[in-house]
């Protein structure tokens, strides 16, 4: 029982990290985004 459940967490492991790696990446590049943009509002704000 114990090494089926290592086999199915490496399983697990080797199938659903590459999915949430890239999850990952585009959220960041979403959140990089939208921080540029709050960044401009911000200064276009501040020069009224």
């Amino acid at each position: 029982i114990l090494i089926i459940g290592i086999l199915a967490t490496i399983i697990m492991y080797w199938i659903i990290d590459p999915k949430l790696r890239a999850i990952s990446s585009e959220y960041e590049k979403q959140e990089k985004d939208y921080l540029l943009k709050l960044e401009e509002i911000q200064k276009w704000e501040a020069d009224k």
